[in-house]
């Protein structure tokens, strides 16, 4: 009786290795998408952040109704666009109150993606 293995049994163990190696392997990619689109997600939402805060800043007469559009984004946010939209609540419980709305999109690596975030904030007279 032979101790060892047969080059039948090596092959067939190989094949099950490399099968097993293809398949982990493919997870990476989409790993590196999912890893990437998170990625453009922050910044479009720091973006936003740091759009509404600079409106913030200003006293509520210096606040001007309107739309601001900036396509692109110096850079290095070149793949970023971001609409600034200021409006006067006329109605309801917010009469008054003017609402400020940054929407901020982005295009992927390739292109082939798009994604949208958008931050509302509300500001009173002081």
């Amino acid at each position: 009786m032979n101790k060892g293995f047969t080059i039948l049994e090596t092959m067939v163990a190989i094949l099950i290795l490399t099968i097993g190696v293809i398949a982990v392997l493919q997870v990476f990619p989409l790993c590196l998408s999912v890893q990437k689109s998170n990625e453009m997600e922050n910044q479009a939402i720091f973006l936003a952040q740091e759009r509404i805060e600079q409106e913030m800043f200003k006293t509520y007469e210096n606040i001007q109704i309107g739309t601001i559009i900036e396509d692109p984004i110096s850079p290095p946010y070149e793949r970023f666009s971001r609409e600034t939209n200021i409006t006067l609540e006329n109605t309801g419980p917010f009469s008054g109150l003017k609402k400020i709305e940054i929407i901020v999109r982005w295009r992927s690596v390739l292109g082939l993606k798009q994604g949208d975030i958008s931050i509302v904030n509300l500001v009173a007279e002081r």
